[in-house]
């Protein structure tokens, strides 16, 4: 089933590069993309129905060769499914509620190609197959930066290509020395020294500080819905490369959980910082996968912790898209972004609001949401591992909520005396 899978996508992935030359409107491209994602959604299915009833994982070798021990594989296990299926669902709601407002054909291409590329990225199953569609994702996606963000698109482009394309060869370092050590047959210093390399490309994709210099140029001035999707899928990149990559504790590990803690409190001191609701949001996204991380680097002490950092990243995934498409809702009929000029919007949007209470109560952790579960296993996973580094993530945590709770004071909360919030519908 594997094979068909991956063909579907190779035949997909030829198709959207070839479409804009044959197809001259928008509409009749997003028919096409729903028709093909209407296909996918059986190869998602049968993949879900293996893994619940059988817990069969399913593996594709394309190449291997005994001399260098090396076996290139496409792989669908639970932690490929449960992503593979937030790539579906967030691009199958773009182009079924036309959730975009972009006609260029070519703007729509670049979008495609890059679902195609998260498919093949998230069923990989080696190191070097994973290194390509990570590298290979940064083309669709510096396309998009080029073209259609806003500001000096040249200058967002170029900072994002310098950042991920030129950290990613401390990763292409690690894996090599992951395939040199399963060579030989070693292990010893190898190891760590291979994860410590591969963390460093991880910290770029989070992004963690003091990495994250692209951050802010890449997600701010892109259309606001693609912002969605790099905050809720591209992100991810970071935690599967994590799962699929580092099995053994990083060399300087003490020091790589210190910078974490440190930046998700920074991230989320830059997000209360500012009063501009797409810019909380991009370091609310920053601050919350930097969580994550904390989380996946705490596996070692408490093994758990890797579905509960899945879980967590599907559930950021879905509700961070929500509120972009808010953002960007807010966006299209006012141009106004500044939060302090909103405010009484339970009066005249209640589905809004709904949304948006909603929303953040799921991103603060509220009591029964999988969400805090996960966070508060990765809190006392932290708290078990050092006293220190618990305190501090704990301190993130609870900065994390002054930011939410600043949205939904000037958001929702905050009344006045006339109407002030420009009409949104």
């Amino acid at each position: 089933m594997i094979q068909l899978y991956v063909l579907y996508n190779l035949l997909g992935l030829i198709l959207f590069i070839i479409i804009p030359y044959y197809y001259k409107k928008s509409k009749s491209f997003a028919n096409l993309f729903l028709l093909y994602t209407f296909f996918s959604s059986f190869f998602l299915f049968k993949f879900g129905l293996d893994l619940s009833l059988n817990k069969a994982i399913s593996q594709y070798t394309y190449f291997s060769s005994k001399i260098f021990h090396l076996d290139l594989r496409f792989k669908v296990d639970l932690t490929s499914f449960l992503f593979l299926t937030l790539n579906f669902l967030l691009f199958l709601f773009i182009y079924l509620f036309r959730l975009y407002f972009i006609d260029d054909l070519v703007f729509h291409s670049f979008l495609t190609i890059l679902y195609v590329i998260n498919n093949f990225y998230f069923i990989s199953g080696d190191p070097i197959t994973l290194f390509l569609f990570w590298e290979s994702m940064l083309v669709p996606t510096t396309l998009l930066l080029w073209y259609y963000s806003a500001g000096n698109s040249r200058r967002n482009a170029l900072e994002y290509v310098i950042y991920n394309f030129g950290f990613s060869i401390f990763m292409l370092l690690g894996i090599l020395l992951l395939v040199i050590n399963k060579f030989h047959n070693q292990s010893g210093i190898i190891s760590p020294i291979a994860s410590f390399l591969i963390f460093i490309g991880i910290m770029v994709k989070s992004p963690v500080f003091p990495l994250h210099g692209w951050l802010e140029n890449t997600y701010y001035n892109l259309p606001t819905f693609v912002t969605g999707i790099f905050s809720a899928i591209l992100s991810k990149y970071a935690i599967y490369a994590y799962i699929s990559l580092i099995y053994v504790k990083p060399l300087f590990y003490d020091l790589l959980v210190l910078i974490v803690a440190t930046s998700i409190i920074l991230s989320a001191l830059i997000a209360i910082s500012t009063d501009d609701f797409k810019k909380v949001l991009v370091y609310m996204s920053m601050s919350h996968v930097n969580v994550m991380v904390l989380g996946l680097l705490m596996s070692f002490y408490k093994p758990l912790n890797t579905f509960h950092v899945v879980l967590m990243s599907i559930v950021h995934g879905l509700v961070g898209f929500s509120l972009f498409l808010i953002v960007q809702h807010f966006q299209i009929k006012t141009n106004d972004l500044i939060i302090k000029n909103y405010g009484n919007l339970t009066y005249n949007y209640p589905i809004i609001t709904t949304v948006l209470t909603t929303s953040l109560l799921i991103l603060a952790g509220f009591p029964i949401t999988a969400y805090f579960f996960s966070e508060f296993h990765i809190l006392s996973a932290t708290f078990k591992y050092s006293i220190l580094f618990g305190f501090l993530l704990a301190i993130g945590i609870a900065l994390n909520l002054i930011y939410k709770a600043k949205l939904f004071y000037f958001l929702i909360f905050k009344k006045y005396n006339f109407i002030t919030t420009p009409k949104l519908d």
